[in-house]
């Protein structure tokens, strides 16, 4: 069903996260660093876009409600 895997987001978190971006980028020849920085800045856009569908999602009508539900059962 899903496009990507969880694995494979976990995979780029890590990279991120570890300090390796940033190795890469100090290290990296001149055309690296420009194709890390249009990486990067796609991984903001989609971040942005998904943020905004997750926050339709959630607050579409009845989805907040039928959460609140849930967690009140529990």
């Amino acid at each position: 069903m899903s496009l990507l895997k969880m694995d494979y987001l976990e995979k780029i978190e890590s990279y991120l996260a570890s300090g390796d971006c940033h190795f890469d980028f100090e290290h990296g020849t001149e055309d690296a660093r420009i194709e890390m920085l249009e990486y990067l800045e796609k991984f903001m856009e989609i971040s942005d876009l998904a943020d905004k569908i997750a926050t339709e999602l959630i607050f579409k009508k009845g989805t907040l409600e039928a959460l609140a539900q849930v967690k009140l059962k529990e």
